[in-house]
């Protein structure tokens, strides 16, 4: 007759809970990294980074909706971006976000009523995690752009940090 195992403590399973619990963020934030990095990547497919997909067969030969960012994740995305340019980019009066599906459009209203295009956020399917794209003057486009980071895709602050640096002469002291 074999006998059972000895039950784990209460700190094991505390241990283990705490362990649980971050493995989705954890995983989250691993996939929404990898989706950026391979959205880069036209080489690998042959259709462009974030090109719609195409119908299926069979169908009535419309294209497919694009994924659009909740409500309130907008909402958090604004609030966040708006309190951190107004303590680290007193140059900007004001932020602008337009909306486009999963995308974030961000523009930034200088003292003299002046709007300058600044970048392009990808949602990823957190409010903590964006892709980024700068905002190309010479080109009139959006480009997917590493961050300081060294990353695709980061927090709105960062990102807002990065446009701001190239596009305004730097944080006031």
């Amino acid at each position: 007759m074999s006998q059972a195992a000895p039950l784990p403590s209460y700190e094991e399973l505390a241990a283990l809970v705490v362990e649980l619990r971050s493995e989705p963020a954890q995983a989250r934030a691993r996939i929404a990294d990898l989706e950026a990095r391979l959205a880069q990547n036209s080489t690998n497919s042959s259709r462009p980074p974030f090109s719609l997909p195409h119908p299926l067969p069979g169908r009535s030969g419309r294209m497919a909706a694009m994924p659009t960012t909740p409500e309130y994740t907008q909402r958090s995305l604004a609030q966040r971006l708006t309190e951190h340019a107004r303590t680290a980019w007193p140059q900007l009066t004001d932020l602008h976000i337009r909306h486009r599906g999963q995308f974030a459009y961000v523009e930034g209203e200088l003292a003299d009523g002046e709007r300058v295009k600044l970048m392009r956020l990808r949602h990823s399917g957190t409010a903590s995690r964006w892709g980024f794209a700068l905002y190309y003057a010479s080109s009139d486009r959006y480009e997917d752009s590493l961050l300081p980071t060294g990353t695709f895709a980061g927090t709105p602050e960062d990102a807002l940090d990065c446009a701001c640096q190239l596009h305004l002469a730097g944080p006031e002291p």
